[in-house]
């Protein structure tokens, strides 16, 4: 077969999710494959999934090593992701030395941003009844979203204290749907400045830390706090959202603290231990694909043990196919110290007024655009033909009793999950508005089903005579 048709049979089966097929199709080509050709990049991405690591980056390093001088490179954010997917793979190969170097290049893209959240429009808030907004939100819910506001400031100073915020994603417990809509948005009005800075005027400009992912890996960690550290004298007074999603996180989080002028609001959403469990289990078994790879993780990783009580102690490590064991991490070691001094702010995951309130404050304190988002995020497609079966079911029931066995659960219930939901309903007290006739909202509004910022003001009129999709 010639290398046209052998190059379009692997984008198929890549596109199609079909990695060992690509990776078979692979063998009989790969001398074709020219260095700068993106089937590399496909190739190597195909190997890694199907578990030769080695092999997989070191097409992805030779991908990169080509593209990176040529006469026409690839974009910016291009470049940047390849970074990322290259230092991950040698943190989970144990190539500390070489993540870094990547992991560095990727962050300084990626995450302090010099931008204008109003496009040009110079901070003009829209006046809008509380009547009519309440009217919006009601509309927004019976179609399965949620019309989160940012508010001025001015007007509402005690969302200033959430300027900054650092989010502990505990798996399986909605931490996607918290920062996902707020992610996308960010990379908007990145793209927006950058495609349209010549008319913009830059005084009105604000610097945010913005991570384009959560933080992983804890080569990762390390490099983030080093480019905190760097950027010191420009991080007075920024926003903040930070949000780590395996990798220890209280070292990242003191050095947040440390250079900001104001205090960083650690803040989680939680599920049900069970449940969570339940789901995690489900999550794991569909993008492996066999019962016996998941049985695998539960044998000779501690990825299911007690996740709750572990993050919220700091010292969870959970990434289950790192070559390196993480006995040795540095946040292992460190992360369980004065556990109790920190106030992290925890939320019912079921508790959608509470999440949607420290959201409404995080875009009201660094006035970013209004987000209209969908409620239900986050589905995953099986990684081979496991179907919603009796025997699905039963898997993970008997790998939800092996897990109980191995004491998976035993520290996660003894968590007084009551008072610490009272704890935060305590702290954001001050946030709630009393006999608020009118509000100011921002003249922007970021759409999730679109994926496309409108106008706010025609939203409202949309919203109020009925006619939204």
């Amino acid at each position: 077969m010639e290398y046209k048709k052998f190059s379009e049979l692997i984008r198929q089966n890549y596109q199609a999710k079909n990695y060992t097929e690509v990776a078979k199709i692979a063998k009989e080509i790969k001398t074709q494959v020219k260095p700068n050709d993106f089937l590399l990049y496909i190739i190597g991405n195909s190997l890694i999934k199907t578990g030769s690591l080695n092999a997989g980056t070191n097409l992805l390093l030779a991908y990169y090593n080509s593209i990176k001088n040529q006469e026409n490179p690839p974009s910016r954010n291009t470049v940047a992701l390849l970074e990322r997917d290259i230092a991950e793979q040698l943190s989970r190969l144990g190539k500390s030395k070489g993540a870094q170097k990547f992991w560095r290049s990727y962050l300084e893209k990626t995450s302090l941003t010099s931008c204008d959240t109003f496009f040009g429009n110079k901070a003009k808030y829209i006046k809008i009844s509380s009547a009519q907004l309440e009217l919006i939100k009601k509309r927004s819910e019976g179609h399965g979203r949620a019309f989160i506001t940012s508010e001025n400031p001015e007007y509402w100073p005690a969302s200033l204290e959430w300027k900054s915020q650092f989010f502990l994603h505990i798996q399986r417990s909605g931490g996607i749907a918290y920062l996902q809509p707020i992610r996308e948005l960010q990379e908007i009005i990145k793209k927006i400045t950058a495609h349209q800075a010549c008319y913009f005027d830059k005084t009105q400009y604000r610097k945010i830390l913005w991570p384009a992912r959560s933080v992983i890996l804890n080569d990762e960690c390390n490099e983030m706090i080093k480019l905190i550290s760097k950027n010191a004298n420009t991080s007075k007074e920024i926003g903040s959202m930070v949000a780590t999603h395996g990798a220890g996180w209280r070292e990242l989080y003191e050095s947040i603290k440390k250079h900001q002028n104001q205090h960083t609001k650690i803040i989680t959403t939680i599920r049900n231990y069970e449940q969570r469990l339940k789901s995690s289990l489900r999550w794991e078994l569909l993008k492996l694909g066999s019962a016996n790879k998941l049985n695998e993780i539960i044998d000779s990783t501690n990825y299911f043990n007690n996740t709750i009580s572990l993050y919220l102690n700091g010292t969870h490590d959970i990434e289950p196919y790192s070559l390196t064991s993480s006995s040795s991490s540095l946040y292992q070691s460190r992360g369980s110290k004065d556990a109790d001094n920190v106030l992290i702010h925890a939320v019912d995951i079921r508790d959608k007024g509470t999440i949607d309130l420290i959201k409404s404050a995080y875009l009201s304190s660094n006035q970013m655009p209004n987000i209209i988002q969908n409620r239900a995020i986050n589905e995953v497609k099986s990684a081979s033909p496991i179907k919603e079966s009796q025997s699905m079911n039963e898997i993970i029931r008997n790998a939800y009793l092996k897990c109980l066995k191995k004491g998976y659960l035993e520290s996660d219930k003894r968590i007084n999950y009551q008072t610490l939901f009272s704890k935060t309903k305590d702290q954001l007290a001050p946030l709630h508005k009393k006999n608020q006739e009118f509000t100011l909202i921002h003249p922007y509004t970021y759409d999730q089903t679109s994926n496309t910022v409108v106008n706010t003001t025609q939203l409202i009129h949309t919203y109020l005579k009925g006619h939204y999709s």
